[in-house]
C-alpha cells in the first residue's frame, strides 16, 4: 500500500497535470487540514501556523533553530504562547505527518545547522490554503520580522558569517518574490524591512564573489523599490548603485556604465549632485570608466569628485578614501607610479583607522601598492608583499574568491618578471581554473588570465 509520504512524492507540484491528480491534490490538502485540526485538538495549536509560515519560505533547507525566535513569534496573534517546548512539540508533530522533515545535528550550540525541509507540493498547497483564508500576508509579515532579527548581527563583508548568510539568503529573497508574484503588499514598514534584509543578502553575494547571483538579487530588490517608492527614491537609488557595481564585477562594464549614467541623471533631479548617494554613484561610474581604459577621463572626474567629497563627507569617510584609491589606480595605469603610491598610502592609512588587515579593501589597497612597486622595479619586495596578501585572502575569503584569484594573478606576473617562469605558469593555471568556475569563461578577468598563460606557454 502506498504510504502518505510516497503519495506526496508521486503527486509532485505540477499544476498542469490531468484532472485526476489535481483532484488527488485537493483531497490530500483536505486530509492535511483535517490532520492539522486533530493536532490542534491534541494541544499542538502551533502546528498549522508554523506550516503556513514555512510555506512563505524558499524551497531550501530552513535553519529553524536560528530563525524561530519566540520573542518575535509572540508579538503575533497567529502564534499563541510560542515557548521553545511548544514549538518543538509542534515541529515533531508535523514531522510525524511527513509534512516536514527535521534534520537534527549533534552540536546543540550550532543553531544554524538544524534544518527543516518541506516538500514542494506541501508548500504550494499550504500557501494556497493560507491565501484563501486571507492570512498569507500576516504570515509573510511574521517571516519578514524573523529574518530581519536573525540576520541583524550578520555582516555581509565578514567571511565568518557567509555560511549563515548562505542558509538564510534564499528565504530573504523569497519574501520579495511573494510580494511581486502573489500581489501581497505588507504594511509599508514591513516592506521596507524586507527590502533592507534582501539588500544585505544581495551585498553578501557581492562581497563573497557571487557576482551573477548578486546581480539577480539586486535587480529584484531594485525593481520592487522602483515599483513601491519610485526610481528617484533613496531606496531605489542606493540599490541601483549596488546593482551597477555587481553588473560591472560580473563582466558587464558597458551595461554598468549606461545604468550608472541613467541613475545619476535621476539622482540629480531627485536628491541633488552633492547628496551622499549621488557621490557614491559618481564614484562607481568613474571606476567603471577607469576599468574600460579611459584613464584621463576617469582621472578628471575623480579629482573633481574628490574635492566635493572632502568638503561634504570629510577626508576620512569611506567613500572619500575609495575615491583616493581609484585616483591612485588611474595614475599607476598612466605610468605615474610615485604620485600614485602617495595616494595609495593616503587611502591605506585612512582605511586602516576603521578596518582590519583582513578587510577586502585593505587587501586591495595593499595589492595595488605591491603592483606599483613592481612597476618601479622593486619586484622582490612586491613578491614578498603579494605572498603575504595571498595568504590572508585565501585564509579569510577562500582560495577561489575572485579577489584572491586577482591577487594570485598579480603574483604570477611578478614571478614571471623574476624569471620564475614555471612557478608563474602553475599559479596562472590555478587562477584560470578558479576564474572559470567562479566567473565563467567569457568574463574579462578569465580572458586576461588565459592570454597571460598562453604567452608564457608558447
Amino acid at each position: 500500500m502506498e504510504t502518505y509520504s510516497e503519495r506526496i512524492e508521486r503527486l509532485g507540484m505540477d499544476e498542469s497535470r490531468s484532472h485526476e491528480p489535481e483532484e488527488d491534490r485537493r483531497v490530500l490538502s483536505l486530509t492535511w487540514e483535517i490532520s492539522l485540526d486533530l493536532l490542534n485538538e491534541q494541544g499542538h495549536d502551533l502546528a498549522r501556523p508554523l506550516l503556513r509560515l514555512f510555506s512563505c519560505c524558499a524551497p531550501s533547507p530552513f535553519p529553524y533553530q536560528a530563525i524561530l525566535r519566540p520573542e518575535v513569534l509572540s508579538a503575533s496573534p497567529l502564534f499563541p504562547d510560542p515557548t521553545p517546548e511548544r514549538l518543538a512539540g509542534a515541529l515533531r508533530a508535523l514531522a510525524g505527518l511527513s509534512l516536514i522533515t527535521l534534520d537534527f545535528v549533534p552540536r546543540a550550540d550550532d543553531l544554524w545547522a538544524a534544518k527543516i525541509n518541506m516538500h514542494q507540493l506541501v508548500r504550494t498547497m499550504t500557501r494556497i490554503n493560507a491565501k484563501r483564508s486571507g492570512s498569507l500576508a500576516n504570515y509573510l509579515t511574521v517571516l519578514i520580522q524573523l529574518l530581519e532579527t536573525a540576520s541583524q548581527d550578520l555582516e555581509a563583508d565578514n567571511a565568518g558569517d557567509w555560511p549563515k548568510w548562505a542558509a538564510i539568503a534564499p528565504h530573504c529573497t523569497a519574501v520579495l518574490e511573494l510580494v511581486v508574484a502573489d500581489g501581497i503588499d505588507p504594511a509599508s514598514d514591513d516592506l521596507r524591512l524586507a527590502m533592507q534584509t534582501a539588500q544585505r543578502v544581495a551585498w553578501y553575494r557581492y562581497m563573497s564573489g557571487q557576482y551573477n547571483q548578486s546581480v539577480i538579487d539586486h535587480e529584484q530588490a531594485w525593481n520592487l523599490a522602483v515599483r513601491s517608492w519610485g526610481r528617484g527614491s533613496i531606496e531605489a537609488l542606493e540599490t541601483a548603485g549596488n546593482l551597477g557595481r555587481a553588473m560591472r564585477e560580473n563582466g558587464d562594464a558597458s551595461g554598468a556604465e549606461e545604468f550608472f549614467r541613467s541613475t545619476l541623471a535621476i539622482a540629480h533631479e531627485s536628491v541633488g549632485d552633492e547628496h551622499p548617494v549621488s557621490l557614491t554613484i559618481r564614484l562607481s561610474l568613474a571606476r567603471t570608466v577607469r576599468e574600460t581604459g579611459r584613464f584621463s577621463e576617469a582621472e578628471a572626474e575623480l579629482r573633481a569628485l574628490l574635492s566635493i567629497a572632502r568638503r561634504v563627507l570629510g577626508g576620512r569617510h569611506a567613500d572619500t578614501l575609495m575615491i583616493v584609491l581609484n585616483l591612485a589606480v588611474c595614475l599607476r595605469a598612466q605610468g605615474r607610479f610615485e604620485e600614485g603610491i602617495r595616494y595609495y598610502e593616503e587611502a591605506l592609512a585612512g582605511w586602516r583607522e576603521d578596518h582590519s588587515e583582513d578587510d577586502l579593501n585593505t587587501l586591495d589597497i595593499r595589492f595595488e601598492i605591491a603592483q606599483s612597486k613592481h612597476s618601479i622595479g622593486l619586484v622582490d619586495e612586491a613578491v614578498g608583499e603579494l605572498r603575504g596578501i595571498v595568504e590572508i585572502a585565501a585564509r579569510v575569503y577562500g582560495d577561489e574568491h575572485p579577489n584572491t584569484l586577482t591577487i594570485r594573478h598579480g603574483l604570477a606576473m611578478s614571478l614571471k618578471t623574476l624569471g620564475e617562469t614555471q612557478a608563474a605558469i602553475e599559479e596562472l593555471r590555478q587562477v584560470l581554473e578558479g576564474q572559470r568556475a567562479q566567473l565563467g569563461a567569457d568574463h574579462p578577468l578569465y580572458l586576461s588570465t588565459r592570454r597571460a598563460l598562453e604567452e608564457l606557454t608558447q
